[in-house]
């Protein structure tokens, strides 16, 4: 069994991998994936998060505006046709309702996929960083429960995480 969790920039590939299957189940905490209208301007980004956007690309040096909005789209899984294809593994995107990185509807668009589950976490920002330990329990009983593991272990392990987080689907 394959599980993958991902959290911000490698919560992108945790939902690239989960609709395309490649994985048996997944978690994403705070990832992009260009599903929201809104645009991100990669070089804009605080706190050094453009230099991390950059090293994810590959780039040794940061590109200019357009490149870097170019390099952008080429992420974004909805540009890839993957947003709209059906099936693939179980999928668990949470984020914080005031994330200042990812748009919220990044978060909240994978609620219409049959197999994924959304919990957006109350009054917390990116990752969800304010009630990271009791999201981060509750996901493993999340990823328990569809590696074979005991539902009532995995419902158990949810508890501290279920009076911040809404879910969608």
């Amino acid at each position: 069994m394959v599980l993958y969790f991902g959290l911000s920039f490698g919560g992108h590939w945790a939902v690239e991998l989960a609709l395309q299957g490649a994985v048996d189940a997944a978690v994403d905490i705070g990832g992009p994936i260009g599903a929201a209208d809104a645009r991100t301007d990669p070089l804009g980004l605080p706190y050094g998060r453009a230099g991390i956007v950059g090293n994810a690309m590959g780039l040794d040096a940061l590109p200019s505006a357009q490149e870097a909005s170019d390099l952008l789209d080429g992420f974004s899984l909805r540009r890839q046709g993957l947003l709209a294809a059906g099936g693939g593994a179980p999928l668990l995107a949470a984020d914080g309702d005031h994330d200042q990185y990812v748009p919220l509807g990044d978060t909240t668009a994978l609620a219409a996929r049959k197999h994924s589950t959304v919990w957006i976490v109350r009054d917390a920002t990116h990752c969800a960083t304010e009630r990271f330990r009791p999201l981060l329990v509750g996901s493993w009983g999340w990823l328990r429960a569809r590696a074979g593991g005991s539902r009532l272990a995995g419902s158990a392990l949810r508890l501290p995480s279920r009076r911040f987080v809404t879910v969608h689907g």
